[in-house]
């Protein structure tokens, strides 16, 4: 039986940069590494085969229908540019109130309002920063031995393009990684570190929406308003983090409530985008002809995705800003993006998700609009709460809206309107205006976001496994419609 190109691609990295590495080394990067050295030793010794892959449009794994459609374009003759490396798995982190938080809460709470501060949502902040700054310190004291060996070896950086590290190493201690140059000998060096489980290529986030149409009348998603109504709820007091391309923050309907935090891409400020400007409005807008779901929801914006799609920040970066977040103080985050096919919840985008929502942030993820080609990662991860997309009438499923189960068994958590390529969702437009923007699980998750921004000034007590809970109740099953597509169903609030 043939030899496959892989196993050829394996033996050559193993001769030429050692076991460590080969054996920690993902697929593409062995990929990226091995076709290189085929230019190298001549193509007799590679016999026909030609190592294809991308570094960064494709990456790690199985892509969605935009990469799949993208294709696999070669990577240039000197390897890969950076790489990813993945230490060992964080030690499961407890809730942020664990037996007996409560008291501490209350008692935190009771000092907080002694001294004028907020006391319920205030004091679980304070206990969730506190949390994150151990796990920070240790993850840097670990990490601290691999980024000084990688920078011997690598030398000075002299990246000037917006968003574009000025280190040579990177380190996220959210999911327990490091982004770095990829020189060859030093990866391989740290390869041998025990501390050190993977070592892979960084993937790029993709928005997850269809197209943009003229603009057409307002509309109420949800029902939102006669809930709000009901119930005495705006959001107000409640922090979103929409991780996405780049929002309009100075529309009229965002009444000053969008702040622009961090860029991680490689296109600066100053290029507004329909998706992330459409998204945030589905949260929080409010206009006289249009208001989000949560009209009244503060914005904290960190840009992940460019105008053009090479320009979007990688995994790295997506996992990155949800830290920023975290860190921030933000209660929410929104993440309509995805990284090609959902696999088994230890990617290293799933354990950041993971890591977030144990330590207090409720996240929202896009289930993704490839359809029977399954969800899109990280909608693998247990920390998140996936949305699906039904058409806006909320009788059917939106015909794109990825279906699970991941190979972990997931589906996604509930369902919500998303709009069709016939009937447009309708938010806030970069041009001012108020109008038809795109469809897809994007919008529909970012409509499940200002849900919970009700929900959580509802009870600002409510963790994020309360905070599904309470958000399943509002949940009512589609007739004809499998598990796999709508979850425990769709949102209702009318």
């Amino acid at each position: 039986m043939p030899e496959s190109a892989l196993s050829i691609a394996r033996k050559q990295v193993r001769r030429q940069y050692g076991r460590a590495l080969e054996s920690k080394a993902s697929d593409a990067l062995v990929l990226s590494i091995a076709q290189p050295l085929a230019f190298l030793s001549g193509a007799a010794r590679t016999r026909s085969f030609a190592f294809e892959v991308s570094a960064m449009v494709v990456g790690e794994g199985a892509g969605g229908a935009a990469a799949r459609a993208a294709g696999a374009p070669q990577v240039a003759a000197s390897g890969p540019a950076t790489a990813v490396i993945e230490l060992g798995r964080p030690k499961a982190s407890s809730p942020v109130l664990p037996e007996g938080g409560h008291a501490a809460r209350e008692q935190l709470s009771s000092t907080l309002e002694r001294v004028g501060a907020a006391s319920g949502v205030a004091a679980a902040t304070m206990l969730r920063g506190m949390r994150a700054a151990r796990l920070r310190e240790s993850f840097y004291e670990a990490a601290a031995p691999l980024r000084e060996r990688m920078g011997q070896a690598s030398g000075p950086r002299q990246d000037a393009a917006p968003g574009t590290p000025s280190s040579i190493t990177q380190v996220c201690w959210l999911n327990a990684t490091l982004r770095t140059v990829a020189n060859l000998p030093a990866l391989a060096d740290v390869a041998s570190d025990s501390k050190v489980e993977r070592i892979g290529l960084p993937r790029l986030l993709m928005p997850e929406a269809a197209r943009a149409r003229d603009a057409a009348p307002s509309e109420d998603l949800l029902n939102a308003a006669r809930y709000r109504a009901r119930e005495h709820l705006t959001g107000e007091g409640i922090v979103v983090a929409v991780l996405d391309a780049e929002v309009a923050y100075k529309h009229k309907a965002f009444g000053g409530r969008v702040k622009l935090k961090e860029n991680y891409t490689r296109e600066g400020w100053g290029h507004p985008s329909p998706h992330g400007t459409a998204v945030a409005g589905v949260i929080a807008a409010r206009a006289p002809s249009f208001a989000g779901v949560a009209p009244r929801a503060t914005i904290y914006h960190y840009k992940v995705l460019a105008t053009a799609g090479a320009n979007h920040a990688d995994d790295f970066g997506g996992i990155q800003a949800l830290q920023q977040a975290l860190e921030d103080g933000a209660h929410i985050a929104n993440c309509s993006w995805g990284l090609g096919r959902a696999e088994d919840g230890t990617s290293r985008e799933a354990r950041g998700f993971d890591q977030a929502w144990n330590l207090g942030m409720a996240i929202v993820k896009s289930a993704g609009n490839d359809g029977a080609s399954g969800l899109t990662s990280p909608a693998d991860a247990a920390g998140a709460i996936v949305v699906g997309a039904t058409e806006k009438s909320g009788k059917k499923m939106y015909r794109e809206s990825s279906r699970g189960p991941a190979p972990n068994g997931r589906n996604p958590d509930c369902a919500a309107p998303g709009g069709s390529s016939d009937d447009l969702v309708v938010s806030t437009r970069i041009d001012g205006t108020i109008g038809q923007v795109d469809c897809g699980t994007s919008f529909a998750a970012a409509a499940v976001s200002g849900v919970l921004a009700l929900l959580l000034e509802q009870d600002r007590d409510r963790e994020p496994e309360q905070l599904r809970t309470a958000l399943s109740r509002l949940c009512r099953k589609m007739r004809g419609v499998s598990e796999n597509l709508q979850g425990k169903g769709l949102v209702v609030l009318g």
